[in-house]
């Protein structure tokens, strides 16, 4: 890695000792510690910067060295595994159930905080969103706390603008599910799509009409709670009275499925949508489709147009809903071979509390990484060009997004926006709850798999799945597989849990 000049890093560090408050009197009482953020991500190259002016912002409050230190994608799951299992040093760790929390947590790998929180995480349960805690519990045990990030979604169609503009009035297509001060009205039906992708087949031959990928076909447009992407349960969000039921056996999966099948018959979808790799925002961004479907929040439209360059329009199936999939989606824990579990809950506080942290750790260095347009907006320095930054993190991924700095060219008053996004959503009735899966393991790997094996033919419609037998050979074999027996273990966890928890 190139190092970089001896004069930045005296800059950083007289810029964050500018606002440093003085040593307290906790920091000069506890010995010096160092502690290791584990995270998922592309790494930084600018994170030895970083590290140093968290450190010179930190040690005067609990004496403390911050190394933040990350693995790409590619190789996170094998990395976090590795940690968990050999003890490599670690004292804050990213986590979520698409990356073994559900796994990890009831076999020890990490602390249980909920003595720790109160004692040293007063911020977060003062903070307006405190709900979030009890989603990181496991049979009563705190083992990680949620990012508070955007944790409500509502899933949809992206299209695109101009051919949106150029075609929809031929069809006297009607534009609904629009976002309004964080909330969808009269969402849209897939099924009202299809003479819009009809008279884009016809009139631009060189353009799919819809580019649909395994995990996220029409039957994945739904209210749903799977926690996990491929779980072959789910709850209903919508429902008030939560219950686990079998996901391949809805009538909204019916309709799903036949919806695909006649897309796919008459051309509208790409024919490889079954077993394709290709992502679908690709497509999108080389002008190869005009829709696809994807999750949906507040800024989806303005990132997006952004990301392409040139105007989508999101248009929504369902209002926004806050799953526990969703906000289990990023969280931290601390590991059982922690040094100090204490200076590691002190250091995840202020993640969720103090701007100056939260920046940091998103945007880097003032100067450096970013500068300040006025007020809460900044812009990134012509050195940290986004496309090959020396600097920029995921703002989903660290402690509490409300507290970073808004972008030039986004909507202004990013927090508030965030906040009224979140708190508008519909919740799962059954949030806070964990499903325990240990004594169903052999199941969940036999189900998994039949899903694995039937889903993404049915789903895509590249069978006829009613008139082959397909889907009721794959209700079979599920019910052979045990997802009877699955489903009553599910549901006898949560009725105790809502019992004990009174809802």
């Amino acid at each position: 890695m190139k190092r970089e000049p001896k004069f930045w890093f005296l800059v950083t560090i007289m810029a964050v000792c500018m606002f440093m408050p003085a040593v307290s009197a906790t920091a000069q009482a506890l010995a010096p510690v160092t502690l290791k953020i584990i995270a998922c991500g592309p790494p930084q190259k600018d994170v030895q910067l970083v590290n140093d002016a968290l450190t010179a912002y930190v040690k005067p409050k609990f004496n403390a060295t911050v190394v933040l230190e990350q693995y790409d994608w590619d190789a996170w799951n094998d990395k976090a595994n590795l940690i968990i299992a050999s003890g490599e040093e670690a004292d804050l760790m990213f986590t979520a159930p698409w990356c073994g929390f559900t796994t990890n947590a009831p076999k020890g790998a990490f602390l249980d905080m909920s003595d720790l929180v109160q004692k040293y995480g007063k911020g977060i349960l003062n903070s307006s969103y405190k709900w979030i805690v009890d989603v990181g519990r496991m049979n009563g045990k705190l083992y990680a706390i949620p990012a508070y990030q955007l944790l409500a979604q509502s899933r949809g169609f992206f299209l695109r603008k101009d051919l949106l503009d150029k075609y929809g009035p031929s069809v006297n297509f009607k534009v609904k599910g629009r976002y309004s001060g964080g909330s969808v009205k009269d969402v849209f039906n897939p099924e009202d799509l299809e003479p819009l992708l009809k008279v884009i087949k016809q009139n631009e031959p060189e353009i799919i009409p819809y580019y649909g990928i395994p995990s996220k076909l029409l039957s994945w447009l739904g209210p749903w709670d799977r926690q996990g992407q491929f779980e072959v349960t789910t709850i209903n969000v919508y429902d008030k009275v939560p219950k686990y039921i079998n996901f391949y056996d809805t009538d909204y999966y019916r309709k799903s499925m036949d919806i695909a099948r006649k897309w796919f018959v008459e051309g509208l979808t790409n024919q490889d949508i079954a077993t394709t790799k290709e992502d679908a925002t690709e497509q999108m961004k080389a002008g190869k489709t005009f829709c696809y479907s994807q999750e949906a929040q507040y800024l989806s439209e303005e990132v997006g147009s952004r990301q392409y360059g040139y105007e989508l329009v999101n248009l929504n199936v369902i209002k926004p809903i806050i799953s526990t999939s969703l906000v289990q989606g990023a969280m931290w824990a601390i590991p059982r071979q922690a040094k100090d579990p204490a200076r590691s809950m002190m250091l995840l506080n202020l993640m969720h509390t103090d701007r100056t942290v939260a920046n940091l750790l998103v945007y880097g260095v003032e100067g450096k990484h970013y500068v300040k347009k006025g007020g809460n907006v900044i812009a990134f320095t012509p050195a940290n060009d986004p496309a090959n930054a020396l600097y920029y993190n995921q703002v989903w991924e660290f402690g509490n997004q409300a507290l970073l700095f808004d972008l030039d060219g986004d909507p202004p008053n990013g927090a508030k926006r965030l906040e009224d996004f979140n708190t508008l959503a519909i919740r799962n009735s059954a949030l806070g709850f964990t499903y325990d899966a240990t004594n169903m393991k052999n199941e969940i790997g036999v189900l998994t798999n039949i899903a694995a094996e039937f889903d993404p033919q049915i789903s895509s419609g590249t069978v006829d799945a009613r008139a082959d037998g397909t889907y009721a050979k794959f209700l079979a074999k599920l019910k052979a597989g045990g997802i009877d027996k699955l489903l009553a273990d599910q549901n006898a966890q949560l009725n105790a849990w809502l019992k004990a928890n009174k809802k």
